[in-house]
């Protein structure tokens, strides 16, 4: 019953709830899945800064707990340009070259939703912290493919994905 009253403060985002509950229940098992989820994972999903934040904190916290595709939080933080919990999670030590089950890294799944969901600060946190930029999915999906791709669509912010194309070039990013 404890674990469900983490999963209901993660989804809520519930900060000032999770103190008095930690407080409360000595063994909370902040890493225990129900549903393939986390605490962290729901957390980071749903954007909740504040509970992310007290989560890592939490000594006992397994940064790289994977969902049922193969995500650990740092996927989600990069995908949806939460540059702030990227960092944090990059300096509780979370893995940037991690592959999912496509095969795929934050960097590229990031650079995959750059024009949709504004991203460019993640990735770039990424990057500084040494994400690979030549990696390939499964369906051998580069970096620079994507963003090529994108850039030869039609609905796109083609500057955007431009920049993204000299920034990856220059970090010696090839198709």
């Amino acid at each position: 019953m404890e674990f469900a009253g983490m999963l209901f403060i993660a989804y809520f985002g519930l900060d000032e709830i999770y103190e008095a509950l930690i407080k409360k229940l000595n063994n909370v098992d902040v890493n225990r899945k129900i549903f393939g989820m986390t605490s962290l994972l729901l957390a980071v999903k749903k954007g909740h800064y504040a509970v992310v934040r007290q989560l890592i904190a939490a000594e006992v916290i397994d940064i790289e707990l994977k969902d049922v595709y193969g995500k650990t939080p740092l996927f989600y933080a990069a995908q949806d340009g939460q540059e702030d919990v990227v960092r944090l999670l990059l300096e509780k030590g979370a893995c940037t070259n991690s592959r999912d089950n496509r095969g795929r890294t934050p960097l590229l799944h990031a650079v995959g939703k750059f024009v949709l969901n504004c991203v460019e600060p993640a990735i770039l946190v990424l990057l500084e912290k040494g994400a690979e930029v030549n990696v390939r999915d499964k369906e051998g999906w580069s970096v620079l493919l994507i963003v090529q791709g994108r850039i030869a669509s039609l609905d796109c912010n083609h500057i955007l994905l431009e920049r993204m194309e000299h920034i990856l070039n220059q970090r010696g990013a090839v198709l």
